[in-house]
């Protein structure tokens, strides 16, 4: 059997998620593969999840040399792999991938924002961008262009999603108590210095925290915020546990959020879809293509300025309950049917086997 002969089959799916522990998985692309594979949509599915397998104590191999014996057992038809970070890899290794017998796609999917001065590729990254025949990215713009100077033939944008396991369980969204205003966010707290120098600040930190001042100011004590670094504030409730988001955002009629990036195309963090599946009405400020995505004041609702924001959520409070809710669950039916993980992950794989035929044709 030729390498064109074993690549036009179905998919034989090596997956490298990123995760540090066991208590640390990526669950929505490991459930979106899983479910793949029992309806045929892949052929068979392996996992290696690199970082944890580096990490590992007493091992007499290399995470690469098991890496490679993996692959080599395998046989994959597409290796997929996710957030590389500052692992240090080599491009020997990325070669020997490449070259096993059946020839398979290397794919990149990048989950980070990355900038010249400040959350820059890393050399690992360069190297994975260089070989991949596609790189999945969840913002494009600035991003985009940095990835195709590190290599990347193909860049193509899937966003941020989220899984059905944790996250959009059924619930009464008329229950009574539910009320005021609630924001899920870290502050970064940068060097005085770095905040007073744009290229080297981390973009949108200060408009963030100006913008949970002024929903203090506004709202008072209807305004609650869950996150890292905002202890010293009034209106900090502390850190929230990832799993528990919805339950915080259930007690509420308006989620709200400054993002960070604001320049970054079609950008937004996995707050976004958590909240929007949560069924609770979400706004953010605005990312370019944004129109092109959601039906502002339908299905969310987004903005250019702080003081705009702070009159649009006023304008929200003041409406009857059930305009509230109807948004809301707007919001979650666009989420369920665009950005759910089986939904994000199942595309990407139907972009894969398009460039899988793109291959088998040009190699016959």
């Amino acid at each position: 059997m030729s390498s064109n002969d074993f690549v036009c089959k179905p998919i034989r799916l090596l997956y490298l998620p990123n995760e540090i522990s066991t208590t640390s998985l990526q669950v929505g692309p490991r459930a979106a593969f899983n479910e793949m594979t029992e309806d045929q949509t892949l052929s068979a599915y392996q996992l290696f999840s690199f970082l944890f397998e580096a990490n590992k104590v007493g091992e007499t191999t290399s995470w690469e040399k098991r890496l490679i014996d993996l692959a080599n057992d395998f046989q994959p038809s597409v290796i997929f792999w996710q957030h590389i970070g500052k692992l240090p890899i080599t491009v020997d290794l990325i070669k020997q991938l490449k070259g096993l017998p059946n020839k398979p796609l290397l794919i990149y999917h990048e989950g980070d924002i990355h900038g010249k001065f400040r959350s820059r590729i890393t050399p690992s990254m360069k190297i994975l961008a260089r070989f991949s025949d596609i790189t999945f990215l969840v913002g494009l713009g600035e991003n985009a262009e940095l990835f195709k100077k590190a290599g990347a033939r193909k860049i193509i944008y899937s966003p941020h999603s989220v899984d059905t396991t944790r996250f959009g369980h059924d619930w009464n969204r008329t229950t009574q108590g539910r009320r005021g205003v609630v924001m899920i966010a870290n502050h970064i707290i940068s060097k005085p210095i770095i905040q007073h120098i744009p290229p080297l600040r981390f973009p949108g930190i200060l408009e963030r925290e100006k913008f949970a001042l002024n929903l203090y100011k506004h709202f008072g004590d209807r305004f609650k915020l869950y996150g890292r670094g905002w202890e010293k504030y009034p209106f900090s409730i502390g850190l929230l546990p990832y799993d528990d988001q919805e339950i915080a955002l259930r007690q509420h009629l308006v989620s709200v959020n400054w993002d960070h990036f604001p320049d970054i195309p079609f950008y937004f963090s996995d707050r976004l879809p958590i909240s929007m599946i949560s069924g609770v009405v979400h706004t953010t400020n605005y990312h370019p293509g944004y129109e092109l995505m959601f039906k502002n004041g339908e299905e969310m609702v987004y903005y250019q300025t702080i003081k705009d924001a702070i009159d649009i959520i006023d304008w929200m409070l003041c409406q009857p309950d059930k305009y509230l809710i109807d948004m809301g669950y707007a919001g979650e039916q666009y989420a369920r049917k665009n950005l759910t993980s089986n939904i994000v992950y199942r595309r990407m794989i139907e972009i894969i086997k398009n460039e899988i035929v793109k291959k088998c044709y040009s190699e016959s």
